[in-house]
């Protein structure tokens, strides 16, 4: 029932209603309809009734003084509307609250014949629950206000009606033809500041109106009819653009607020500009701008289709809508927008990553080719992908995403060892091999009896010469074996540092010895660093091979880079080398049956690891399965075999004889003065990082 259909009841004299409910906004006023029904009416504060000697009286108390107020009043021939029940009930506790909507109901059950309204003023849930109930549905009604008020748009002034122009302009006037008849005054007026009634909602037009009375049913009729703006927005969206503009440009001062320094490149702004913003209806309004803005076919104007019924979801429709166009024709220039708005939003954001992350989960099967552009973000999740369709994706894929894992195409290149060819061939099968997360028997083979050449020369050998330079520190990184050196020199040239010295070295095995004496020689002074999580890293179990390897590879891209630029802002060069190295290919060649444990030297040795013990006293022992160390006593394992022990590491195992272990990396890196980033051949490349000599010309080596 709407008010002026209230009125209109409550006039009848045959009427049988006995009491209403009504509901109004904050700022509405009701007084108006005592006013214009001749007085029938009379309006009764709660507050008159809410004294007993500074407490609060209970509900019984207060509707008790209620009753004898409207008999009063019925000997006066008035009805009676209460006002101020919200405030009492704020006092209450809400146990006491749903007490008193139940004394009302019986209240409303009990009234005579006369009319009595009780007006709120918020919508308490109680009462919706109460004035809905079978049992006094008969006698009251429960009739809500719509909320209205007055706008003005480029001078001129509309009152904005709710409902079917039933609130308060209605209620000002004896009935709908008076009411009427004011309109068509108003827009016979000369005067341009005319008030024109807009009704929303689903309103009707009334029939037999003059053709100089406008009636608009919705916002964006009126925005259309007298602004030239056209838009399919919310009457609240409208109600911010009247507060924000003047109404006479829209569209040149909605584009001036959003855009004040241009709409150049709106597709790589928008997200971040929407991001900006917090209020839903400007939320909806600067969509309804970027729709005029955006070019066809764009990513922008592709997500704006799906946003119009969800203004707060541009940023997830942003992030998220990919799946559905990786099959455009121009995918890649999508992709290109895309990413270049997100970077300018910030790859580091939680949303970011998880949509990236739920991306690569749902695309899993999906072509390389076609993920391509959607992964270019520079994101650990993306670089995780890309080797992991590299190691174990579809064969005829794995070049591809190799050379889209711009950390794995550095591993698998071949250089720094060319004066040691049988080491260089050995390292680069070793690190196929690692990657695929397989072996071969041929290699098995190669690894028992390969040998570290005679020509690397001893760590201690090389390191002892930078011992008495001040301005030299050392970088110990432990478990760095040589089948990083390529990677190193290759991720040296992104970082800008400058290999003056590339090679590898020979160390002693086991490094819990005295006969590996590094920390024991440098560990005092402040020029030594010993990084040790790279090891640790090693040892993690990780349940996805792939995952494993781009975690080592971003280890040493970003914490051991690290660790060389902080000591660079110290001293002029840094020496970078390993305690020792470490191999996956033992964990591999066991788990797949290639190697095996040995335990027929138990009463001659004492493990200490898988990959090496310690002779039990002086005795002699000879065996082809395992070879002598250094100094007196320690024994290790040859190839991928391991000596007997529980349990054991899920991945890269160190302490034995095979290559990987025995070999690391040895580099001296000073700041490279000028490094051009792009421009420079691969010539320059290898002059710059030490020399042809050193380093041999690799068409793969400008990654």
């Amino acid at each position: 029932m709407t008010i002026n259909e209230f009125c209109k009841r409550i006039q009848n004299s045959e009427s049988k209603f006995k009491s209403r409910v009504l509901v109004v906004p904050a700022h509405g006023d009701f007084s108006a309809v005592c006013m214009n029904y001749g007085g029938q009416f009379e309006v009764v504060p709660v507050s008159q009734f809410v004294h007993s000697d500074g407490f609060i009286p209970m509900a019984e108390r207060v509707f008790e003084r209620l009753e004898d107020k409207r008999k009063e009043l019925k000997n006066r021939d008035k009805h009676m509307i209460v006002v101020g029940l919200d405030g009492y009930l704020s006092f209450l506790e809400q146990s006491e609250v749903r007490r008193t909507f139940n004394i009302i109901t019986g209240y409303l059950n009990g009234a005579g014949l006369e009319t009595v309204i009780f007006v709120f003023r918020q919508k308490w849930a109680e009462m919706t629950e109460v004035f809905t109930h079978p049992s006094i549905i008969a006698n009251a009604t429960y009739c809500p206000i719509g909320d209205e008020s007055a706008i003005s748009i480029a001078g001129k002034k509309y009152v904005l009606v709710s409902k079917d122009f039933s609130s308060r302009l209605s209620v000002c006037y004896s009935d709908l033809p008076a009411y009427l008849k004011t309109l068509e005054q108003w827009a016979a007026q000369p005067d341009e500041n005319i008030c024109i009634a807009v009704g929303f909602n689903g309103a009707h037009k009334f029939p037999g109106v003059s053709r100089d009375v406008r009636q608009y049913f919705a916002l964006k009729d009126l925005f259309s009819e007298y602004c030239g703006f056209k838009a399919d927005l919310s009457d609240d969206a409208f109600k911010w653009i009247v507060k924000n503009t003047s109404g006479t440009e829209i569209d040149r001062e909605l584009k001036a607020h959003f855009f004040p320094a241009g709409i150049h490149s709106v597709g790589d702004v928008a997200l971040t500009r929407h991001e900006q913003i917090f209020g839903i209806d400007e939320r909806e309004v600067f969509q309804q701008v970027l729709r005029t803005i955006a070019p066809s076919g764009s990513f922008l104007a592709d997500v704006l289709l799906r946003v119009i019924k969800h203004p707060d979801q541009f940023l997830n429709f942003y992030l998220n809508v990919v799946d559905e166009i990786l099959d455009a024709d121009n995918a890649i220039e999508l992709a290109e927008e895309r990413n270049a708005a997100v970077r300018r939003f910030g790859i580091g954001s939680m949303e970011v990553k998880a949509a990236v992350a739920a991306l690569i989960g749902r695309t899993k099967e999906y072509p390389a080719a076609k993920m391509i552009p959607w992964l270019q973000l520079g994101l650990e999740v993306e670089e995780i992908e890309w080797i992991r369709r590299s190691v174990v994706g579809r064969e005829e894929e794995r070049d591809l995403a190799c050379a889209q894992s711009k950390l794995l195409a550095a591993y698998r290149l071949n250089m720094g060892l060319e004066k040691y060819p049988e080491l260089s061939e050995y390292m680069a099968e070793y690190r196929e091999q690692k990657c695929a997360d397989a072996i071969s028997d041929k290699f098995v083979n190669k690894a028992f009896k390969s040998s570290v050449p005679d020509e690397v020369v001893s760590r201690m050998a090389l390191l002892s010469g930078f011992k008495s330079d001040p301005e030299t520190a050392v970088l110990v990184v432990d478990a760095l074996g040589v089948e990083y050196l390529p990677f190193l020199i290759a991720r040296c040239k992104s970082h800008r540092f400058d290999p003056k010295v590339v090679d590898c070295v020979r160390v002693n095995l086991p490094t819990s010895t005295p006969y590996n004496p590094v920390e024991k020689e440098w560990g005092t002074s402040s020029r030594y660093r010993k990084y040790d999580d790279f090891d640790h890293l090693l040892h993690e179990s990780f349940e996805d091979h792939a995952e494993a390897l781009a975690a080592e590879l971003m280890r040493i891209d970003v914490q051991v880079m690290g660790e060389i630029e902080n000591l660079l802002k110290m001293y002029r060069r840094v020496v970078l080398t390993a305690d020792h190295g470490a191999t996956r290919l033992a964990v591999v060649a066991r788990r797949d049956g290639k190697s095996k444990d040995i335990t027929e030297f138990a009463d001659k040795i004492d493990v200490l690891d898988w990959r090496y013990a310690k002779r039990k006293k002086s005795e002699y022992l000879d065996s082809e399965l395992v070879a002598e160390s250094v100094g007196e006593g320690y024994v290790l394992i040859k190839g991928y075999n391991r000596f007997s022990k529980s349990g054991g590491p899920g991945f890269e195992m160190h302490g034995g004889a095979s290559i990987e272990e025995q070999v690391v990396p040895f580099m001296v890196i000073e700041r490279a003065i000028v490094l051009d980033n792009a421009a420079q051949d691969e010539s320059a490349v290898v002059s710059a990082i030490g020399g042809a000599d050193q380093i041999s010309e690799n068409d793969e080596f400008d990654i």
